[in-house]
């Protein structure tokens, strides 16, 4: 495992050199930018989004004289790319905390590049040290996603944050896996809560993400736990909300935050051929409908095919609530299936999806590749998956690269993710069925003796029947 962890960290490491080489950070300018405004103003620039077209100025002069050729390529970039400059959808929190960065863009995007990285690979690592199943076919996926997968080269390339979002998802899932109720506390559980907080005010496309930690975090603790957690986060968030009211002067900059995206709503300002690879604003589009309608709509359909597996698989001589019960109950005990779940329906419902969202993805892809030693569905489905979100399709087949084909082949690179998750849902609901409801959650938890082996206690590795 040393010398694979040392071949991916040489890939990517080359990889992003070769960004660095190309690359002026389109997103990470926008981070940087809005972060340093207030300090480079001496506190005349205020809430970035309402005095945007006063940020845009003071950037173009320092661009203007810069010795700095990747600021200065950049800031032309952005006068290119959107109307105003600069391009703020971003929460207030997220600028603020670039606020720290140093002056010097090149030295501060080459430094968060590498950083972001090493914790890709870390991560990377992580779950293959942990799981150890299916690794003749996850050691090479792997170096290839590392060396050319479309979305984290894309992530590099713009300097966005979505591979640092899939270290820390992986992080939290195993360090979720690792809990049982009857184990000792452990400190940083108390900030648990208080973390994902953190990460949802800094970037909410991962909300349902935090959603599904925060429920296998109480499932696994129990109230009590979670109750001393969520005060921990609740005191947090009020100090996080406060942080870029400070930073920028403006005790209003959140509502200036939340008009800004109304805006922004109200002109469709991201459209599929600009690069927005969402299927919901895709159909709405075709349909003549608001997206909200169409991701409610989605959102449906993905519930009734859970509730039509759990009809399927329901004993006629069991009570409906009482078997739901039972079965959520007990898919709560599971991290990655919850994880991968939330990650998959954030994609398949939100109007805007960049292709460097798709980096979340591994995830669930890498968990079903894992879990596919009874079924090679589900490593097909997993493959299939990334096939379709990398970029590869449009390369292949050149009828795939005319208008905007290529964004809405990514759209929809999470179904076959999703109907992966279903088979993992149907197989466990059939063991539950199986044992009668006797211990519906410790059957399911470890149903198909597939749980990270050095992640959880030995215990809890329970084979189904005895």
């Amino acid at each position: 495992m040393l010398l694979f962890a040392a071949a991916l960290l040489t890939v990517t490491g080359f990889r992003v050199c070769n960004i660095l080489e190309r690359s002026v950070g389109a997103d990470f300018y926008q981070y940087w930018a809005i972060g340093l405004g207030p300090e480079l103003s001496k506190g005349a620039l205020k809430s970035p989004y309402v005095q945007l077209p006063e940020y845009v100025s003071a950037f173009d002069a320092q661009a203007k004289k810069t010795s700095d050729l990747r600021l200065f390529a950049v800031n032309k970039l952005g006068h290119r790319w959107y109307e105003k400059g600069l391009d703020i959808p971003g929460t207030p929190l997220l600028y603020a905390l670039f606020g720290a960065s140093s002056f010097d863009y090149s030295k501060t995007f080459t430094v968060f590049s590498i950083a972001k990285a090493l914790l890709f690979v870390g991560a990377t690592c992580l779950f293959l040290v942990c799981w150890q199943t299916k690794l003749h076919l996850l050691l090479p996926l792997s170096l290839a996603i590392a060396f050319g997968y479309g979305p984290l080269i894309n992530d590099f390339r713009v300097g966005n944050l979505a591979a640092l979002q899939y270290a820390i998802i992986l992080a939290l899932s195993f360090f979720l896996d690792s809990l049982q109720k009857e184990s000792p506390r452990r400190f940083p559980e108390i900030f648990f809560i208080s973390f994902l907080a953190f990460l949802v005010l800094v970037k909410p496309n991962i909300l349902l993400v935090a959603l599904a930690l925060s429920a296998v975090f109480w499932r696994k603790r129990g109230g009590k736990a979670f109750v001393v957690s969520a005060l921990s986060a609740t005191f947090l968030s009020l100090f996080l909300i406060a942080l870029p009211c400070i930073h920028y002067g403006s005790p209003s900059v959140w509502n200036d935050w939340l008009g800004y995206l109304s805006a922004l709503e109200s002109k469709r300002f991201y459209p599929i051929k600009d690069g927005n690879s969402s299927l919901t604003l895709a159909l709405a589009d075709a349909l003549g409908t608001p997206p909200t309608i169409v991701c409610a709509l989605v959102a449906f359909l993905l519930l009734t095919h859970v509730l039509y597996a759990v009809h399927k698989n329901r004993p006629a001589e069991v009570p409906r609530f009482d078997y739901a019960k039972a079965a959520i109950s007990a898919f709560m005990q599971d991290a990655f299936l919850c994880v991968s779940a939330a990650i998959v329906v954030t994609l398949a419902t939100s109007p805007l999806v960049w292709q460097h969202y798709y980096v979340l993805s591994l995830i669930p892809a890498f968990w079903l590749i894992a879990k596919s030693s009874s079924s090679s569905r589900l490593a097909f489905l997993a493959l299939l998956s990334l096939a379709l979100s990398s970029g590869l399709l449009p390369m292949a087949v050149p009828f795939f690269r005319k208008g905007a084909a290529q964004y809405i082949v990514v759209a929809t690179a999470w179904m076959p993710l999703w109907f992966g998750i279903q088979t993992v849902v149907a197989n466990r609901l059939k063991n539950l069925t199986f044992l009668k409801f006797e211990k519906p959650t410790d059957a399911l938890s470890d149903s198909e003796n597939q749980r990270p082996h050095t992640c959880v206690p030995a215990q809890e590795k329970r084979m189904i029947g005895k």
